[in-house]
């Protein structure tokens, strides 16, 4: 894992199982080959300054991972590992015009490949959260796509 401290980055993994930490910014991250781990992390409540809007290149569902640390999006309560153990904290919407209306914390458009922590679950808008990556392609990502730590 490489990180710098410029505002922007552009990282590329290689062939093997890669850590990608884009930090501050809005990064461009791909992992080329193997099982590759694409964390969002600030080591502290989420802001968005802290990790602006990362574009994940090249995300393969059920090989790749999207780690999100929990002392980061402290509304998470699931238990640490794969996935979520608490179903309603993960949707994957059709649309934009959705993404509003969930009462999850971390929201999903298909259609577009946006990925967005909503803290505030149920009340309208986003609270202090919002768009925090867009993954290329708009794969068909799951629950199960999804490491807590």
């Amino acid at each position: 894992m490489r990180q710098s401290f410029s505002k922007f980055l552009t990282l590329i993994g290689r062939g093997g199982n890669d850590e990608l930490f884009g930090g501050r910014g809005n990064d461009t991250l791909t992992g080329g080959g193997g099982a590759d781990d694409f964390i969002f992390s600030s080591n502290r409540a989420y802001r968005r300054n802290d990790l602006g809007v990362d574009t994940i290149r090249d995300f393969r569902p059920n090989v790749d991972d999207i780690v999100l640390n929990t002392d980061t999006f402290v509304t998470l309560r699931s238990e640490i590992g794969e996935g979520f153990s608490i179903e309603r904290e993960f949707a994957s919407v059709r649309n934009r015009q959705a993404v509003a209306g969930s009462v999850a914390d971390i929201v999903y458009v298909r259609s577009t490949g946006d990925l967005y922590y909503n803290p505030n679950s149920a009340l309208p808008g986003f609270g202090g959260g919002g768009k925090i990556a867009t993954l290329e392609g708009a794969p068909r990502i799951s629950a199960s796509d999804f490491v807590l730590e």
